[in-house]
């Protein structure tokens, strides 16, 4: 039932993450489009960019941190620190959400190299977390999530190609909540002092 979204954040190119963009610009009115400074070639990132040119946007390429007021949220994002990445993954834009006492991280599909550079900055405790790359277990996962803490986590899988079991035990190991997106459609919402995170 929404007719405007105030940005659409395009994390990176991968077919499951730009695929159907095209579809969110012609539904719907952007205020504005951020995504990581490069470009791919594939037939999702043609429709996309077809879909801002009818849209009259020009996407605004992230290449440092930004930080914004979201309403009474903060939002900041992280740009992907190189452009030659052996895979795309690891050029997701990351993006920290704060709300009231509460804070969000989104890692996009972002892997060792693109961990590795988030570590850098010692990030710190997140309530929530999107975890990164569909629950794929990597050389840096486990120090990232134990560096991140979170208290509930979703990890974005299907039926078919699931969350590896590594993972799911570290999440499990620390006391965190996860859901999957495989057995359900996940909601959350949050007033900034209570999260409240559900399944369909």
């Amino acid at each position: 039932g929404k007719a405007r979204l105030d940005y659409l954040l395009i994390t990176h190119f991968d077919k499951d993450h730009i695929g159907g963009a095209d579809q969110v610009l012609r539904a719907v009115e952007v205020g504005e489009v951020i995504q990581p400074n490069g470009d791919k070639d594939s037939k999702q990132y043609r429709q996309y960019t077809s879909a801002l040119a009818g849209a009259g946007l020009t996407a605004r390429r992230l290449s440092g941190t930004e930080e914004f007021a979201l309403g009474e949220a903060s939002v900041r994002l992280l740009a992907a620190q190189r452009t030659d990445y052996e895979g795309d993954n690891d050029l997701s834009i990351m993006a920290e959400l704060r709300y009231g006492e509460r804070s969000f991280l989104f890692a996009g599909d972002a892997e060792d190299v693109r961990l590795a550079e988030y570590l850098e900055q010692a990030p710190g405790h997140f309530d929530f977390l999107k975890a990164p790359h569909h629950g794929r277990l990597g050389g840096r996962t486990e120090e990232f999530l134990r560096a991140v803490s979170p208290n509930y986590a979703v990890i974005t899988c299907s039926r078919t190609e699931g969350a590896e079991w590594g993972v799911t035990q570290l999440l499990q190991n620390m006391g965190c909540e996860t859901c999957l997106t495989s057995e359900g459609e996940v909601m959350l919402r949050c007033d900034g002092v209570r999260i409240k995170i559900w399944q369909d």
